[in-house]
């Protein structure tokens, strides 16, 4: 396959994940709004914003990850251990300063969302980098199945429990579970089997950072 013809095929793979995703972000907007105050949803949009902000810090190495033309298995392991040493640290500062950010935006009760929203801040950039693994494969289908079975998964199972509890604190579930399932199935649809590099240590995958 050319790599015009392969580049073509992943475009419209990703477009279908996007449109999928789209029409069930759209359902789901519709399901919760009629479940839940606009209060409620206003407090879960300032948690969520403290939490976008910390993520969009957190997760410059995915970007590293598919950019870097070869990668060898000592450099994947050390990206993990880096991976999981940055979501530490982010979900410590979202569990803190959570409270401070919420009271700022006058939604106190926006707190419910911050155990949550804490495991979904540690979770995100391990996604992200699982992801970024599966993408530098260029199969374009397997990225956008990973993708649209996490949403499907996460979405559906918020949506359930927001009909069956009626608790706001469901809310926060699907954007929880989500980058868990889609770190789990990007390992899983993985095919590439890292080399091992023995002719010298390989520390080069730290200039991104620099």
């Amino acid at each position: 396959m050319s790599t015009f013809r392969a580049a073509l095929r992943g475009t419209s793979w990703a477009l279908v994940a996007q449109v999928v995703i789209g029409v069930g972000q759209v359902a789901n907007s519709a399901l919760t709004a009629r479940i839940f105050s606009p209060r409620a949803f206003g407090e879960f949009t300032a948690a969520v914003s403290l939490h976008g902000l910390i993520v969009l810090c957190a997760t410059g190495i995915s970007s590293f990850v598919l950019k870097e033309p070869r990668l060898h298995r000592a450099q994947v392991r050390a990206i993990n251990l880096v991976v999981f040493a940055v979501a530490f640290p982010s979900a410590t500062v979202f569990w803190f300063v959570s409270p401070v950010w919420l009271a700022w935006l006058n939604s106190p009760g926006g707190t419910e969302f911050v155990p949550l929203l804490t495991c979904a801040t540690f979770a995100a950039p391990i996604g992200a980098v699982q992801s970024a693994l599966l993408r530098r494969e260029g199969d374009g289908r397997a990225d956008a199945t990973a993708y649209v079975v996490a949403f499907i998964v996460a979405t559906g199972l918020g949506a359930a429990c927001a009909i069956l509890l009626r608790e706001s604190w469901t809310l926060a579930l699907a954007i929880t579970v989500n980058p868990m399932i889609l770190a789990a199935l990007a390992r899983v649809l993985r095919r590439t089997i890292y080399p091992v590099e023995h002719s010298r240590l390989e520390f080069d995958w730290l200039r991104f950072a620099l």
